[in-house]
């Protein structure tokens, strides 16, 4: 999977990787890419869960949940559509999965990571010799994760949720997994790379925004 970023406009994104547990995987990675960006109508306090205009209430994963709890019923419950991520992610290709949870998760996830701005800090790096460079604001310190994120961390990392990537995919996903929040603001980039690191198998990325504007970069 070949990444490129470059962002005018302010983006969120609840990201990692799903990792094989053999020390000697050879496996390449391959991309999911999930996003609500049409999860507006719902606005939840992340805190109390409870929801400004619906009468929908969001709970925070327990240990253990799978992440199937939390996805949107009407795209993971339609077996066409299950079969035609399983086809796409198996034939090594990235799959974008437009409103893939459930409103009320996304609109409490953005809320959260849009709070914790002062915890984001700048990562940048350039190098000539492997042609890449990137400049953005992630939290990697897992100390400084709220609860709702650590709560997500754990829901990516449970064993039940490992077992449906490995399911969709057919790669090896029963490692650790490996996450981080990111916001790229105005100016902000990330030149194409693969994504391959380690034994990593599967990355994922959950996109937030609100208000997307997709343009043409020349």
């Amino acid at each position: 999977m070949i990444c490129y970023t470059s962002l005018l406009s302010i983006a969120l994104f609840f990201y990692g990787s799903l990792f094989a547990s053999a020390s000697n995987s050879s496996e390449t990675t391959i991309k999911a890419c999930v996003d609500n960006e049409d999860h507006a109508d719902n606005t939840v306090d992340p805190v109390s869960g409870g929801s400004s205009s619906s009468s929908n209430k969001f709970t925070y994963p327990k240990v253990g949940d799978s992440i199937t709890s939390f996805l949107n019923p009407n795209l993971f419950q339609d077996p066409e559509t299950i079969h035609n991520i399983k086809q796409q992610l198996r034939a090594g290709k990235p799959v974008m999965i437009h409103n893939a949870f459930q409103p009320e998760y996304a609109e409490a996830m953005y809320q959260d990571l849009s709070s914790a701005e002062g915890a984001f800090e700048l990562h940048e790096y350039a190098h000539e010799q492997d042609d890449f460079s990137c400049y953005h604001y992630n939290i990697y310190d897992l100390q400084k994760y709220t609860p709702l994120m650590n709560a997500t961390l754990e829901l990516f990392n449970s064993t039940a949720t490992k077992e449906f990537a490995s399911e969709l995919s057919g790669r090896r996903c029963g490692g650790q997994t490996w996450p981080a929040a990111s916001w790229y603001k105005p100016g902000s980039h990330s030149l194409p790379h693969s994504d391959w690191a380690d034994q990593r198998t599967v990355a994922y990325v959950w996109h937030l925004t609100k208000g997307w504007k997709h343009v043409s970069i020349v």
